[in-house]
């Protein structure tokens, strides 16, 4: 007999999880029961399964380097303009030193300028 998940045993002792946990499955979050056993519990996670759904969408994933095209463009939301002129400019003298974008990610990545 195949051994439970700590997911279908807490299903199986909540049953009021079973019309809670399929809101954070579509929202594609990581252990939807456990959202789910916290809501039960009073926890607003309902309101924070949103705001994280919601800055998902603005994270760029690991070697997504469309962000790079949105800096050289000056299409970010930045609210320092200095430095995004300053990163546009620098941006647009390593490419026309031919300097790829995949090899800018690793730097990018290592002084936290962008999300991965």
């Amino acid at each position: 007999m195949p051994k439970k998940s700590y997911s279908e045993y807490l299903l199986e002792q909540h049953p009021e999880l079973h019309g809670l946990f399929p809101y954070y499955e579509s929202l594609g979050m990581a252990e939807p029961v456990l959202w789910a056993l916290s809501e039960s519990r009073g926890e607003p996670t309902v309101a924070m399964a949103a705001l994280v759904h919601g800055l998902c969408s603005e994270v760029s994933a690991a070697g997504d380097s469309r962000w790079l095209e949105q800096l050289h463009q000056g299409d970010l939301n930045v609210n320092e303009g200095p430095l995004l002129s300053d990163a546009q400019q620098a941006l647009g003298r390593l490419r026309a030193l031919g300097i790829a974008d995949d090899l800018l990610m690793p730097l990018a990545s290592g002084t936290g300028a962008c999300c991965q």
